[in-house]
């Protein structure tokens, strides 16, 4: 059994892989276990994986490649790589990112230290030509159920790329994502429920590239679609955990906590909403909060105003007009 297991989906990252998998290869954590997942990438992210771990020889023993009969998705493919590992703590890292070498000996270290179940770091983030370190502090006290309320607020990045997780936590997931949006936090708070113990690395450790471009760059109508298709997505998977909560019978304890996160899935599409219809739409999204959101004490006035607007379909109208007035002062 190796101490971790670095499990890494590929999918159309032939410009990151490279960086990716040598920042992975010269870990100074020797006992390493690392499944990369093929989800059927139809560029050449694989032959340049290759390549890469030829120079590592030393590292070759410890090195799986899974190859996806069909493409299933990121969730899907992390399940593909579980299913396969036998490290005693598991990290998961996206493809298009990388790390620090000291990453795996840092987290795991600390996990010692600290006999925690769950240790998390800070981490960079890439916005335009800048990296800027994103501090994830947590709570005073550390406690497991602060901790889920921080992550449902977006105190924290609810990412599993900069958590280091005790492997049998992974059994406590009921349901696993099927969407690609939110679909981290849906399986790190069903862990998190399993923990006892937490612990926090206060370096950032972990690169994380933030593209924006994917929806900047669209059009108008190409980029609403967009938006829109990704609160869908987030509303499924923030479901199947309130099911989870539910389940569990301690739904009730962060009830506030599951509003404010079904609120920042419908706030997520507000940039899409130019019609009534659209309106409509976010109407429809979460709409067990659509009365309740005004008596949330996390949801501002500012906010709350905003939604009023858009359950009353006059958002589109008052929108351009701000947006028009802004435009005239400009000039």
């Amino acid at each position: 059994m190796a101490q971790v297991t670095i499990i890494v989906p590929i999918y159309r990252v032939e410009q990151y892989i490279e960086q990716c998998a040598r920042s992975l290869m010269e870990q100074t954590l020797q006992d390493v276990e690392y499944i990369f997942v093929d989800d059927c990438t139809p560029d050449n992210s694989i032959e340049i994986l290759q390549r890469v771990l030829n120079d590592y020889p030393d590292r070759k023993a410890q090195v799986k490649v899974l190859h996806n009969e069909k493409n299933k998705g990121l969730p899907r493919t992390r399940r593909v790589g579980l299913k396969a590992c036998t490290g005693e703590y598991i990290i998961q890292v996206d493809s298009d990112d990388y790390v620090s070498p000291d990453y795996c000996e840092t987290l795991y270290t600390k996990t010692i230290e600290e006999k925690a179940d769950i240790v998390w770091c800070d981490f960079y983030k890439q916005q335009g030509n800048t990296w800027n370190v994103i501090k994830q502090t947590p709570t005073s006290d550390l406690s497991v159920e602060a901790e889920i309320k921080s992550l449902l607020l977006g105190r924290r990045q609810g990412a599993l790329w900069n958590h280091l997780i005790r492997r049998d936590l992974y059994d406590a997931i009921t349901y696993f994502p099927t969407h690609n949006m939110a679909e981290d936090l849906t399986v790190l708070l069903q862990m998190y429920t399993a923990a006892h113990r937490l612990a926090y690395v206060a370096a950032p450790l972990y690169y994380y590239r933030y593209n924006e471009a994917s929806l900047s760059q669209a059009d108008g109508a190409e980029r609403d679609r967009r938006l829109i298709h990704q609160m869908k997505d987030m509303e499924a998977n923030v479901l199947l955990l309130e099911r989870f909560f539910r389940d569990g019978g301690v739904l009730q304890r962060f009830d506030n906590e599951f509003f404010f996160r079904k609120f920042f899935d419908k706030r997520w599409v507000l940039p899409a909403l130019n019609t009534s219809h659209d309106c409509k739409l976010w109407r429809h999204c979460h709409a067990d909060i659509n009365i309740r959101l005004y008596s949330n004490p996390y949801i501002t006035m500012k906010k709350k105003f905003t939604a009023l607007l858009v359950q009353l379909g006059l958002y589109p109208g008052v929108n351009k007009l701000i947006k028009y007035r802004n435009k005239r002062r400009l000039c």
